[in-house]
Parts: C-alpha cells; structure tokens; sequence
C-alpha cells in the first residue's frame, strides 16, 4: 500500500469498530428517508439536542433534527 508508512491504525495498532446501528431509541435513518419526522422521535429535544446530540441528524448543524430543533417550536 502507497500510504501505509502513514496508516495511524497500522502504526499504532488501533482498532476501529464500525457502527452499524444508531444509537438506541435514534430514528435518523428513517428521518434521513423522509419516513419520519424529528418531532416523530422519542429522543428529540428531550436527551437529544444540539448540545447532547444522539444521532447524526443532530450532530451536524446542516443536520434535519438540527435545523428542526433551532427553528420549529
């Protein structure tokens, strides 16, 4: 490999653990798919907000629970 001289897991032998489920009661995969909306999630301004973000849709401030949370009442 080209680049392995620069590979941070190689060189300091990190193990990296995929995600492949959201965090639990998180409905951005259907938010994402515009089959749900945020206020159709448990989680939404309640212990998922943008300063305690769950999932992806909150993380980022382009992020559809983002823009719900600071502009929708």
């Amino acid at each position: 490999d080209e680049f392995a001289q620069w590979d941070a897991r190689k060189k300091y032998d990190i193990e990296v653990k995929d995600v492949t489920e959201a965090p639990k009661g998180c409905i951005c995969g259907p938010i994402l798919r515009g089959m749900a909306k945020p206020t159709d999630c448990k989680l939404f301004r309640k212990a998922c907000n943008p300063m305690h973000p769950i999932g992806a849709c909150m993380v980022s401030k382009e992020g559809t629970c983002n823009i719900a949370h600071r502009y929708s009442r």
